[in-house]
């Protein structure tokens, strides 16, 4: 059996066309090193070991996998740019504060909640929204480590819009206006705000990323438990991936109604 040429590049997406249809043509496939499926499905041809396909995959790139994520094929309506805080894409009608999320939570309508920066008194509204949007802030800032924690997808530091809260509007750097109840969709993965609804990519937990997931169980030194503190919601937990193993791995992610 011949052994099928791949070619493992870091960043497949910046790859030079002529570069790409070059190997093409000579025959090599050409796989992004940070692809799980890509790196198991390597492993299942012999190509390169478990272990090697445990270390090829970013834990980031498995982390975006557990959540909902806009369709990479389908168009994309920008409205502003900042910085991925927290993986995942959600669909909503912009709020402007943590009253109208829980208020729209309560009308059973999906919210993304737009602040300049979120405070501690922004929690309830934080647990009521499917994402957050703020103008300020970095990785370490209070949005970013509560929706990290939540399991929301969050952009911070998006800069280009212009937010005036006392109207409750936002503008987008190409002049668009957008009012409180307009829908938008957040992609926390590539830390982008789009206009509309986008198309959407379930949670990838397909027979790749269980058997992933095994092979890390194999060679890992620590193991890890968690627990979901008494009265919270489950908005998904999940995963026995090891077939045959004695052990379960459980990924929870929760949200307070």
């Amino acid at each position: 059996m011949t052994r099928p040429r791949v070619l493992i590049v870091d960043d497949e997406e910046n790859l030079d066309e002529l570069v790409q249809g070059y190997l093409e043509r000579e025959g090599y496939a050409v796989v992004s090193a940070l692809d799980g499926p890509s790196a198991v499905a390597l492993a299942r041809d012999g190509v390169i070991p478990p272990q090697e396909a445990v270390m090829r995959v970013e834990p980031r790139a498995l982390s975006d996998l557990l959540h909902h994520q806009v369709d990479p094929r389908a168009p994309r309506d920008l409205v502003a740019r900042g910085i991925n805080a927290s993986p995942g894409a959600a669909t909503g009608k912009i709020v402007f504060t943590a009253a109208a999320a829980q208020a729209s939570a309560a009308r059973g309508e999906a919210c993304i909640l737009v602040r300049r920066e979120t405070a501690p008194e922004d929690i309830r509204g934080m647990h009521s929204a499917v994402a957050v949007l703020t103008e300020r802030g970095g990785m370490t800032s209070h949005a970013a480590v509560i929706a990290r924690g939540l399991g929301l997808p969050c952009v911070v530091g998006a800069s280009e819009l212009r937010l005036d809260t006392r109207d409750k509007k936002l503008t987008a750097t190409d002049g668009r206006l957008f009012r409180e109840g307009d829908l938008v969709t957040l992609d926390g993965s590539k830390g982008e705000a789009l206009a509309g609804a986008a198309e959407m990519l379930p949670p990838a937990l397909d027979d790749s990323f269980r058997r992933l997931l095994a092979w890390a169980d194999e060679v890992r030194d620590i193991g890890i438990r968690a627990n979901i503190p008494s009265g919270m919601g489950t908005n998904w937990c999940s995963v026995d991936y090891a077939a045959g193993s004695e052990r379960t791995t459980l990924y929870v992610t929760y949200s307070v109604p």
